[in-house]
């Protein structure tokens, strides 16, 4: 076993009263994802090592839910800029891993009875769940008006334990779920469109946590998601069970009251942060790493990883913020980068490593045996009438991008009609 590995897996002597040894039997060690040390830095890395002698869950899947739940906290103060963009720190993060064996949730809620200490009234007001629209979303953060008071807290934490629901529910026509989650991610303003729903949000801060199995993942989470922008301003994070425990642990007391105070002090003066900026040696690692995250990939992994560069930014934020620094330091993002290279690698672990599409594959097919052309409909029918029509289209867009496909609109008496051909 690594000395990485032995890290997360042995009792780190008067920090926690975890279960004694000939209860503990340790797991095989994961060959792919393995999260790097150098992640585990600063308070953040102090947190999860504190906690793991205690707890089978995944050290990956505390840290990112540490993460998240701290952009989530701070709500519309210390930020980045890029240019003319500000990049609050509210981050949306996957986790994917075995059902119940994952320890997923253990992992959540470790995190939240740590942050809940700093704000119970956020842990009491602002975790919430049950996905179902992006006007359900939009009424959790809305404004006042002259018939409604509004909400006063901006700030909202989704926590969906079972994701495979909302992915479901995101892929039907006219649902409005990923484009006000999309939204959310880059701006504070959010409006509905439909009559029947006119709230409005300002200053909305909204962080997503979901936990999902890697077999529903792949069969729920659309192409189309991967496209239009979801799919990349998540945080895809692999987690499995670090260990068994048989009787538990518990971490100890007196070195979590600690934890915690640092935590409060860091936070508190993250407050008043504002625009935050890095250190000359900052500067250079991120001159340094700036062509290998912003570098363009093929495929589904590309499309779900392509904001590498804004992910990267607000993780070393929070890094620099638990280390009670407004200056992102070398170390900061070190971590942020070893951190994102983690969810590639979970990227890679649940789509392939080829990164290809199946469907492009299937489609190019198709349009390379029939020369003279084919209309979305004839695809669908030679796809068996099973695959959802937006996927679709966003596939032969894709194919187009990448100068395999072309298409011709031919007008009609009704609506124009498209037809696709391979491009040799």
């Amino acid at each position: 076993m690594s000395e990485q590995a032995s890290l997360f897996t042995t009792p780190v002597p008067g920090q926690v009263s975890a279960a004694s040894p000939s209860a503990s039997t340790q797991l095989p060690e994961r060959e792919v994802p393995l999260i790097e040390e150098k992640a585990l830095q600063g308070l953040a890395g102090e947190i999860v090592a504190t906690f793991m002698p205690a707890t089978e869950a995944d050290p990956a899947a505390i840290l990112m839910q540490l993460l998240v739940a701290v952009g989530n906290v701070l709500g519309r103060t210390a930020h980045a800029r890029v240019n003319e963009d500000r990049h609050y720190l509210n981050m949306y993060a996957l986790l994917i891993g075995p059902s119940s064996k994952g320890r997923k949730g253990v992992a959540w809620n470790m995190v939240r009875e740590f942050v809940r200490q700093l704000d119970p009234a956020w842990a009491a007001r602002s975790i919430q769940s049950g996905l179902v629209s992006g006007e359900g979303v939009i009424h959790l953060v809305r404004d006042e008006d002259d018939d409604d008071p509004g909400v006063t807290d901006k700030r909202l934490m989704i926590v969906e334990g079972e994701l495979a629901g909302p992915l479901q529910v995101i892929e039907r026509p006219g649902n409005t779920l990923s484009p006000t989650l999309r939204d959310a991610w880059d701006r504070d303003a959010l409006k509905t469109m439909g009559k029947n729903s006119p709230d409005r949000a300002t200053g909305a801060h909204v962080s997503l946590i979901g936990h999902c199995t890697d077999e529903e993942i792949r069969r729920y989470f659309g192409r189309l998601q991967a496209l239009n922008g979801l799919g990349n301003r998540c945080l895809w994070t692999w987690c499995e069970r670090s260990k068994m425990l048989a009787e538990g642990g518990t971490p100890d007391p007196q070195t979590v009251s600690h934890l915690v105070t640092r935590f409060k002090v860091a936070m508190a003066n993250a407050l008043s942060y504002g625009e935050m900026s890095r250190d000359s040696k900052a500067r250079d690692l991120w001159a340094a790493i700036y062509p290998e995250i912003t570098a363009s990939k093929p495929g589904l992994v590309g499309a779900l990883s392509a904001r590498a560069e804004a992910q990267v930014l607000r993780l070393s934020c929070l890094y620099a913020i638990l280390d009670d620094s407004r200056v992102v330091m070398e170390q900061h993002l070190t971590a942020a980068h070893a951190l994102w290279k983690y969810t590639e690698q979970t990227l890679v672990n649940i789509f392939g490593e080829d990164s290809t599409d199946l469907l492009e594959v299937k489609v190019l097919k198709l349009l390379r045996a029939r020369q003279e052309g084919v209309t979305k409909t004839e695809l669908y029918r030679e796809l068996g009438n099973h695959v959802n029509g937006g996927r679709l289209s966003a596939t032969l867009n894709v194919l187009e991008r990448r100068n395999l496909a072309r298409k011709q609109t031919i007008q009609t008496d009704g609506r124009p009609s498209e037809r696709w051909f391979p491009i040799s």
